[in-house]
């Protein structure tokens, strides 16, 4: 449950445009749980309103691997 929050608050932090923060509690909870799709998918968004585009594209294509048929992720 405590990933959900850092996945949370990742996605509010991209929306505020703490887009580096949002890096941080993002990758970590992708550190923390590999397999968590929607928050890789959510680093691959802050990364790429970073301007951060191979790192954003590598991460989005990791989440679709990881789980397909995930609205959150596609």
């Amino acid at each position: 449950q405590f990933l959900d929050i850092r996945n949370k608050l990742g996605r509010v932090l991209i929306e505020a445009g703490a887009l580096e923060d949002a890096v941080a509690e993002l990758q970590a909870a992708v550190d923390a749980r590999p397999s968590f799709a929607a928050a890789r998918a959510n680093l691959g968004l802050a990364l790429f309103r970073a301007g951060r585009l191979h790192e954003a594209e590598a991460q989005w294509r990791r989440a679709l691997e990881q789980s397909p048929g995930n609205a959150q992720v596609s």
